[in-house]
Formats: structure tokens, C-alpha cells, sequence
């Protein structure tokens, strides 16, 4: 630390970032009250105090806000992979990949390192080079573009999922007057359940009625 010359800092760059937008916005309204006409950016009217480096420096912040702004709303939905989208799909019906058994709903989240390995080269190979052959030249922003447009779909797809399963509960109501038990085989085999008004019935492995 002694062979480092230490520099306090001048002042601080996050207030005089906000002092400079509010002092843009508060000129630009007052300009447009006069119905006077200004520079060609609303944050132009700040050079005047805070100096054309700092306002060019807060118009590059200002385009980059615009990018990831959403992304604390993109990871907040994309986690319910691993939460409400696991539940939402234990309601609905499974199907069959063969010797495998059922397509249980956690076994998505272990396909998605899968389809990143085939989906990457496909891209690269195929869908990219197709896209350039017919003019439409894809650059790294459009494709983080096109991207968000079909996660923003996607998540809205599951909203409407989302109602279509509790249209529908997936344990039916007694009727009124009437109760109902429920009975869950947590045992290595099947049990037989009996009773006087119930008829005879075999209970599988893991099963629930």
C-alpha cells in the first residue's frame, strides 16, 4: 500500500449522473413551456453545467439501460423453471419416451444443457448462413432481439397454460353432504384397500387415489 499514491475521489459520478438528468429534464420543460426549441437531445441542456464528455458519457448509459433493464425481469421468469413451470407441468399429462418411462417434469431442466449442444451448431450451420443467402444478414443485436421477442412470448404462453390448469383442478370436489379420503402407497409394494362401503381395490407403487 506506501508504493501506491492514493486519490480521493473527485466527487461522486451516481449523484452527478442523476443531478444532470434532472437538470435536463427540468430545462427541457421549461423550454418547451417558452416553446423554445433546444439541442438535439433532451440531455444536451445539462452540457452547459456538467460539461459534453459527462452528458456523452450518460447518453451511452442511457442506450445501455435500455438493454438490461429487462433483465432482472427475464431471470426472474426464467427461474420458475426450476419452481412454478416444475409444478404447473406435474398437472398436466405426462408422455411416454418409451423403455424410459414417463417424461417426468424435472427432466427438463437436464435437457436444456442437450439442447443448447444441438441447437448452437444447427444455428451456426444452417439457419444463419440460410438467413444471409436470402438477404436478411443476422448481427449479434438482432439475434438478442429476435430472442427476447420469443422468451416474451414463450413466458406469455405460460400464463395462458397457467389458466387452462386451474380451469381445471386436478382433485375432483365432493359433492355437498358428501367427504372425500385420499390415499397415497408410500410402501416398495402394491396394498390392498377394502371397507364396507368400498370395494375391493389394488393400490400400485407410488400411486394416489
Amino acid at each position: 500500500r506506501p508504493r501506491y499514491h492514493m486519490v480521493k475521489p473527485a466527487r461522486n459520478v451516481v449523484i452527478d449522473t442523476f443531478k444532470a438528468v434532472y437538470l435536463a429534464v427540468k430545462l427541457r420543460y421549461l423550454r418547451w413551456r417558452a416553446g423554445t426549441e433546444g439541442g438535439p437531445s433532451w440531455l444536451d441542456y445539462a452540457a452547459k453545467d456538467y460539461g459534453h464528455e459527462f452528458v456523452a458519457d450518460i447518453k451511452v448509459l442511457k442506450r445501455l439501460l435500455i438493454v438490461f433493464l429487462p433483465t432482472p425481469l427475464f431471470w426472474t421468469l426464467y427461474d420458475q423453471q426450476g419452481s412454478r413451470w416444475t409444478l404447473q407441468a406435474e398437472k398436466m399429462k405426462m408422455f411416454s419416451i418409451g423403455a424410459l418411462g414417463d417424461f417426468q417434469p424435472d427432466m427438463m431442466q437436464s435437457c436444456n444443457t442437450v439442447l443448447l449442444l444441438l441447437l448452437i451448431p444447427t444455428f451456426q450451420k444452417i439457419i444463419y448462413p440460410f438467413f444471409a443467402r436470402i438477404g436478411l444478414p443476422t448481427t449479434p443485436l438482432r439475434r438478442m432481439g429476435v430472442g427476447m421477442i420469443l422468451c416474451a412470448f414463450a413466458f406469455i404462453m405460460s400464463g395462458f397454460v397457467q389458466i387452462a390448469v386451474d380451469s381445471k383442478p386436478s382433485i375432483p370436489e365432493a359433492a355437498i353432504g358428501n367427504s372425500m379420503i385420499r390415499f397415497i402407497n408410500a410402501y416398495n409394494s402394491s396394498v390392498t384397500l377394502n371397507g364396507t362401503a368400498l370395494s375391493t381395490m389394488s393400490l400400485p407403487i407410488g400411486a394416489i387415489t
